[in-house]
């Protein structure tokens, strides 16, 4: 690989600023579908410029970031013969465009450096989720710190944390030659994706947020979708679970997912035996911050209503 750069973290902002260009450790799993929040749309779409995103946060991601140290402190409890250091640097190859930023350097005294990338989980997830050890997406990402922290060894610490107590592991990895190959040809597919426009294809589970950012406002122009054939099974399957209430709410939501990305910019559908909009609403049209939304419409058109 190219050379690595160790650039100090002066603040948050220089720090996201640096990580922009790259596919860094945190978002690199979303390039394999193990992402617990990013799915490989809403990364293109980031890394594209092609929707304003922020990188997924919220607060499990705020919880983390304020319980690392008490991470630290358990695998210090757990490991008393190893050095555990603050990370104060993003690691990253401007050739390869991939970064990194592990939380902590650990010291053991057979072993040698290695990095530790900390975890905080509620109990039943970690009971559901680490039994077998690591989640995938979180192992690619701490293979992704070794590589570029060019160490021959990294750790997952994980904090489970309930109520009345904690529980939680200490993880170490070999460095994994394969994995990072696998990784950086990962990277290379993605990046030559966005230089050539290849949008990748939706999680329709998931994307429904990403596919409305990426046509924000309808363009008024009506598109023929005769020739889709999978339109009129979205379009039946919609009429179906339309009127089964709450808990076909997920699977409805998916289909919506799919038929709006079918419409893309465009405002209206035309299909014998359906009529279908997707037209711009506008919120707070008269107030100081307006903000625009679109809507999906679809409808069944009865044969005498086609005649008419």
């Amino acid at each position: 690989m190219a050379e690595v750069i160790r650039t100090p973290i002066a603040d948050e902002a220089s720090w996201l600023a640096a990580r922009r260009p790259n596919i860094n450790a945190s978002e690199v799993a979303a390039l394999f579908g193990h992402h617990a929040q990013e799915t490989l749309l809403s990364l293109y779409a980031r890394k594209a410029g092609l929707a304003d995103l922020a990188p997924p946060s919220g607060a499990i991601l705020e919880r983390g970031h304020i319980m690392e140290p008490a991470v630290a402190e358990f695998v210090r409890r757990r490991r008393p013969d190893w050095r555990v250091v603050k990370n104060t640097h993003y690691l990253h190859a401007p050739d390869a465009r991939v970064g990194a930023t592990p939380d902590y350097w650990v010291h053991c005294p057979e072993r040698g450096p290695g990095v530790l990338q900390c975890k905080v989980v509620a109990l039943p997830e970690y009971r559901e989720k680490w039994a077998d050890g690591a989640p995938m997406g979180y192992i690619l990402q701490t293979a992704q710190e070794v590589m570029l922290s060019q160490v021959s060894w990294g750790v997952i610490g994980v904090l489970a944390v309930s109520t009345y107590g904690l529980d939680g592991a200490v993880l170490e990895f070999e460095r994994n030659t394969g994995a990072e190959a696998r990784i950086l040809q990962a990277v290379r597919s993605f990046w030559q994706d966005v230089a050539a426009g290849r949008q990748p294809r939706p999680d329709f589970t998931r994307d429904a947020d990403i596919i409305k950012a990426l046509s924000p406002r309808d363009n008024g122009a009506t598109i023929d979708l005769t020739g889709d054939n999978r339109v009129p099974e979205l379009l039946e399957r919609y009429d179906v679970l339309s009127t089964m209430g709450r808990h076909a709410e997920k699977e409805l939501k998916a289909v919506k997912a799919e038929i709006a990305a079918k419409m893309g910019d465009a405002a209206a559908a035309t299909l014998p035996g359906w009529k279908i909009r997707y037209p711009t609403r506008i919120r707070g049209a008269y107030a100081v911050k307006e903000t625009t939304y679109r809507v999906l419409d679809v409808q069944r058109v009865e044969a005498e209503e086609i005649a008419a």
